[in-house]
């Protein structure tokens, strides 16, 4: 679903009202999968653009999980094979807007969090967003900066990795901060595309023999639902405030005897 959320729709950790607004681009819309919708002005007359935006961001995805597959030696073409471009999935396009804040009152824009889907291929040019180091705790002298490069994306992973991948890779807790320097003054903008399963997909962990995913530890419950409905589950839970922000995953592969 195409959707326009306000500044200070949404809250930070301290309660208060965040610090941006955003336009989301719903890539089963703009590729046919769903319906198509009407949307505001300047959007539907860069479709085209946006389409090819998603078409590029979507292809680096798909780089970064052929790469995957080689490291938990699953069969080349396993990941992405779970989350085609032309299939239902409620991947997203977002365009992020961040005021300057003012001078004296700058704190969290965009609260601590992570990523839902697989992969979100981000870019923007100011600083702003922190990344909190594996194994700390979330206080404000341990969240770090991560400084964007010219012509580079920064990628994070999602919690559907965690999952495919029994907990080997990492989903990890960021959020938007204000921008450090001189640039605090500016207008932040970033696009964000997020990756997520197609909704008929399994949740389950990527048993697939030869690979390096953990068998489900004693006790352990392995998820068994669509990505639809996990997806659900996870909203439902963030709104009921059950969902507590942490890093997930980072968990010691399973090793593979080599003869």
């Amino acid at each position: 679903m195409n959707s326009y959320s306000r500044v200070g729709n949404t809250k930070v950790e301290s309660g208060l009202p965040d610090r941006f607004e955003s336009f989301s681009v719903n890539n089963d819309e703009i590729f046919g999968n769903i319906p198509r919708e009407k949307m505001p002005g300047p959007i539907e007359q860069n479709r085209d653009s946006i389409r090819s935006y998603i078409e590029h961001a979507y292809g680096v995805g798909v780089v970064i999980l052929e790469h995957l597959d080689k490291h938990l030696r699953l069969p080349k073409g396993t990941l992405a094979s779970l989350q085609r471009l032309d299939r239902v999935s409620g991947s997203t396009l977002r365009m992020l807007r961040y005021p300057p804040q003012p001078e004296g009152d700058r704190r969290t824009a965009f609260l601590g969090h992570t990523d839902i889907g697989t992969v979100t291929i981000l870019f923007n040019v100011l600083g702003g967003l922190q990344i909190l180091p594996p194994g700390k705790e979330a206080v404000e002298e341990n969240w770090m900066y991560v400084r964007p490069e010219p012509g580079c994306a920064i990628i994070n992973l999602g919690d559907a990795m965690v999952e495919w991948s029994g907990g080997v890779l990492r989903s990890n807790l960021h959020r938007v901060y204000f921008a450090p320097g001189a640039q605090a003054e500016c207008e932040r903008y970033s696009l964000a595309y997020a990756i997520r399963p197609e909704g008929v997909q399994s949740m389950k962990r990527l048993a697939i023999e030869g690979c390096v995913v953990p068998d489900a530890e004693a006790g352990e419950v392995d998820l068994d639902c669509t990505a639809d409905e996990w997806l659900a589950s996870k909203s439902k839970a963030i709104i009921a405030g059950k969902n507590a922000a942490r890093s997930k995953g980072g968990r010691a592969p399973k090793a593979i005897k080599v003869f």
